[in-house]
């Protein structure tokens, strides 16, 4: 674990991978050895590390025995390459886990708690408390504000969010909130007022520039350090990755603004694609959550790295493994809604497009980039 390079984490890009699982026996099960070569082959990327096993690679609704087995083997190929390992962990347990396996920060999902209720206090006291003994175990966790419609996601509301964030130890928090602005908005605020040494992810996949051109508005109002400190943590960081680590670098130097902004639009639509609302007598339905979003940048993802056509990237996809596995019901329904093969040819082009950019800038700026100033 590396608790200096924890603390200096900026401008970073960490992608939230996807599982992959094979057919097996009479199952499914974990695809051990394409798993490892996916995150080296992500890692050769201008990526600070990886995220496994968080909502895009439904950590919360693997077994202990296949965490324990994919774990141990993708933390020890993150630092051997020199790169963060971040983990999502709901329980006690597997923050002792993380702990034991030398990861770099936990992802706290609060999914086993009610969310914050104004009429119960009770509530948030009890998630105070669980993150209170997920950071005594692990001394760099991060609080997760992840959109309620998924089910197991909580809004924060600011004063909530920094009595989190005053937590010895919660020294993190990934955003999350999709389409809502407003609450980012909010959020930053109070973290540059409040808690202004916290390590800041973006995890607005369809807010993405958004939310870093919002840092630059905040800290020219002097609410947030200048020049602003902020990382990513996505699932689209699975999908070209250079081009958002191209964005963290450059989104407030006018400098680089003529290809920030091709860039921008081409991550931008990439998002559209990728993230979309599953469909109810064709229209979109905005009371689900964005679930078929795994497999959308899955299938980005495998096409730029090779990944092969048979492999599943989402265990939730399939009816079976959610009974097994208690994935809750809102999650399967918005699977059973999402029009996957609709978007493939859309993802595929823009991957394309992606990739031309993708070796413009590394022939340009290096193969990590770290020839931008």
């Amino acid at each position: 674990m590396n608790d200096i390079g924890v603390r200096a984490l900026n401008r970073a890009l960490i992608p939230a991978i996807p599982t992959w699982y094979k057919r097996g026996g009479d199952g499914y099960e974990l695809a051990y050895a394409l798993n490892a070569s996916y995150v080296k082959k992500l890692l050769d990327e201008p990526v600070a590390g990886i995220a496994s096993l968080v909502h895009t690679g439904r950590g919360r609704f693997l077994t202990w025995e296949e965490k324990m087995q994919y774990l141990g083997e993708i933390v020890d190929i993150c630092h051997d390459a020199d790169k963060f390992h971040i983990i999502g962990v709901e329980t006690i347990q597997d923050a002792r886990l993380a702990k034991d396996l030398g990861f770099d920060m936990v992802l706290v999902f609060p999914g086993i708690h009610s969310p914050p209720n104004s009429q119960d206090p009770s509530d948030m006291d009890s998630l105070v408390q669980h993150h209170q003994e997920i950071a005594r175990i692990h001394g760099f966790t991060c609080a997760f504000c992840l959109y309620a419609e998924t089910a197991v996601g909580i809004q924060y509301d600011p004063p909530d969010l920094i009595r989190l964030l005053s937590i010895d130890g919660v020294n993190a928090v990934k955003f999350a909130l999709l389409s809502d602005f407003e609450k980012l908005e909010d959020a930053m605020v109070a973290i540059g007022k409040h808690a202004p040494n916290t390590i800041m992810f973006t995890g607005e996949d369809r807010m993405f520039a958004e939310s870093l051109e919002k840092t630059k508005d905040l800290s020219s109002c002097n609410i947030l350090p200048d020049p602003p400190r902020i990382n990513a943590l996505t699932g689209l960081g699975s999908v070209l990755p250079a081009l958002q680590v191209f964005m963290l670098k450059t989104f407030d130097k006018p400098e680089y603004s003529g290809e920030y902004m091709k860039v921008r639009a081409l991550v931008a639509a990439l998002a559209r694609a990728t993230f979309k609302r599953p469909l109810n007598d064709g229209h979109a339905d905005y009371t689900l959550p964005m679930e078929g979003y795994i497999s959308n940048v899955a299938t980005g993802s495998a096409f730029q790295f090779n990944i092969p056509s048979n492999a599943i990237s989402d265990i939730a996809t399939i009816e079976k493994e959610r009974i097994a596995r208690g994935i809750p019901r809102i999650i399967g329904k918005a699977l059973e809604n999402h029009q996957a093969e609709q978007d493939v040819e859309e993802i595929i082009k823009l991957v394309e497009t992606g990739l031309d950019m993708d070796r413009a800038l590394k022939d340009k700026y290096g193969s990590q980039l770290d020839r931008i100033e």
